[in-house]
């Protein structure tokens, strides 16, 4: 089993212990605390569809599977994999999906059969995340190059010109000590990156040029990141992370405006979540008011941007053991 390939243990290996004592984004106790949390299995939250989906997918790293719920209340699923993780959808509802262990990501299209329609292979790679760009361009991200069961170097990113090519148009390798956990394409094309640096930081970076891609340049966010889980752009063309994990205090969904010619990212909000605790991932609606977790167990609905109680509650019938992976058809696209 790929263990150091999961960002969730990298969340653990920062801290020692789920980042206990590092301190959340917003305080959970003392002046200006949030309100304290109803239990969730007291609300029974209503597993049904928000912000427009028609499907929303959840990759158990686990069971290795990915489960589909569909509007009308069915599911189903997708199998063949080694430890799925990060998933993604672009605007025709093909489904991306990072197949860790077995080095590539696997493409589906609607109506979502056992069957890929492509395959991006990512040799001697550990690919825990993927995006997709409006013009076609994919981007896997791997957290670092495999040996035997643990990081034996650094990760990259590699770019592919469309989901059908067999070979990689552009490959940027990370610094010695950095993790690739994350990314998403903005509305121009730059590919946002979510990276540990030696279990001591979290950082984001970006990286131009899709195809013509050489380098990853680190940005500068005027809040404090305890840990970003997951990455994605909003349909204002906004950076989104969630800010927090586990013991670290309620976690945010944290939303930055990039600063045009500068490395800066301005938080524009910052909103609890207050029923989520170890978020590994999430994804956004396409009409923009749903926020979707993947949690080690279920996925919750958020309101987006402004947090708050979930709204609703997706469990898959396998009980989930390790949901690594989230993603909605049909998709935010800024």
């Amino acid at each position: 089993m790929a263990l150091f390939a999961r960002p969730i243990l990298v969340a653990l290996l920062l801290s020692g212990e789920a980042l206990a004592g590092c301190g959340g984004s917003l305080p959970a106790s003392g002046p200006g605390a949030l309100p304290a949390r109803v239990p969730l299995a007291a609300r029974h939250l209503p597993p049904t569809l928000a912000g427009g989906a028609k499907h929303v997918f959840l990759a158990d790293a686990v069971f290795n599977i990915v489960t589909i719920f569909n509007r009308d209340g069915t599911t189903s699923t997708l199998s063949g994999f080694q430890e799925p993780q990060g998933l993604t959808s672009d605007s025709s509802g093909n489904l991306y999906v990072a197949d860790t262990v077995n080095a590539r990501t696997v493409v589906y299209a609607p109506p979502y059969r056992n069957r890929p329609t492509s395959v991006l292979p990512d040799p001697g790679e550990w690919p825990v995340d993927v995006a997709v760009a409006k013009d076609g361009t994919v981007a896997a991200v791997n957290i670092c190059q495999p040996s035997g069961s643990q990081c034996g170097g650094p990760g990259s990113i590699a770019f592919y010109a469309t989901n059908k090519s067999k070979t990689s148009c552009a490959t940027v390798r990370a610094k010695s000590g950095m993790k690739l956990l994350w990314d998403a394409f903005d509305a121009n094309g730059n590919l946002y990156v979510v990276a540990d640096l030696n279990y001591t930081k979290v950082v984001i970076g970006s990286i131009s040029g899709e195809c013509n891609a050489t380098s990853l340049t680190l940005l500068k966010p005027n809040v404090k990141i305890v840990w970003a889980a997951g990455i994605q752009v909003d349909t204002s063309n906004n950076v989104v992370i969630i800010n927090g994990f586990g013991n670290s205090g309620i976690p945010t969904i944290d939303v930055f405006r990039s600063v045009a010619n500068s490395r800066k990212l301005k938080v524009l909000s910052q909103q609890p979540l207050l029923d989520s605790g170890t978020v590994v991932s999430f994804a956004l609606s396409k009409d923009g008011s749903t926020l979707y977790t993947a949690e080690p167990h279920y996925s919750l609905e958020y309101a987006y941007p402004n947090g708050g109680y979930a709204e609703g509650q997706l469990s898959p019938p396998s009980g989930g053991d390790l949901i690594e992976g989230v993603a909605v058809v049909p998709a935010a696209v800024p």
